[in-house]
C-alpha cells in the first residue's frame, strides 16, 4: 500500500506543478467525494487521461475496503463515453480483476 500511496502522491504533485496540459485532460478530486473531498479548486488536479485512469486504479488499491473506489475505477473502464479516451487493455483488465475481488462469482 504504501508503495501505491507514493506513486499516488508523485502523480498528484507532478499534475499540481504543471502547465494545463495540451492534451484531453479531466479534473480529478485530489481526496475523493466519497471520502470527504470537496469541489473546491484545491482538492482539483487536471490529469492526462492515461493518469487519471491510473490513479482511479491506486485508490482502489490504497483503499481496497472503499468499494466506491473500485467502483469508480470500474465505471472509468468500463462505461461508454464518447468525449472520454478508451482505457488501455491493461487498465481494463485490471478494473475488472479489482470487480471480481470486490463481487466474486459464488461456487
Amino acid at each position: 500500500m504504501k508503495d501505491y500511496l507514493k506513486a499516488y502522491n508523485r502523480i498528484i504533485k507532478k499534475a499540481k506543478n504543471r502547465p494545463k496540459p495540451k492534451v484531453y485532460y479531466e479534473k480529478h478530486h485530489i481526496i475523493p467525494r466519497c471520502m470527504g473531498g470537496c469541489d473546491d479548486e484545491k482538492n482539483l488536479v487536471k490529469l492526462t487521461m492515461d493518469e487519471h485512469y491510473y490513479v482511479h486504479y491506486l485508490l482502489a488499491k490504497i483503499y481496497p475496503e472503499n468499494k466506491k473506489l473500485t467502483y469508480a475505477f470500474w465505471m472509468m473502464c468500463n462505461k461508454s463515453d464518447k468525449k472520454r479516451p478508451k482505457p488501455s487493455h491493461k487498465m481494463k483488465k485490471l478494473s475488472k480483476k479489482l470487480m471480481f475481488t470486490l463481487n466474486p462469482s459464488p461456487r
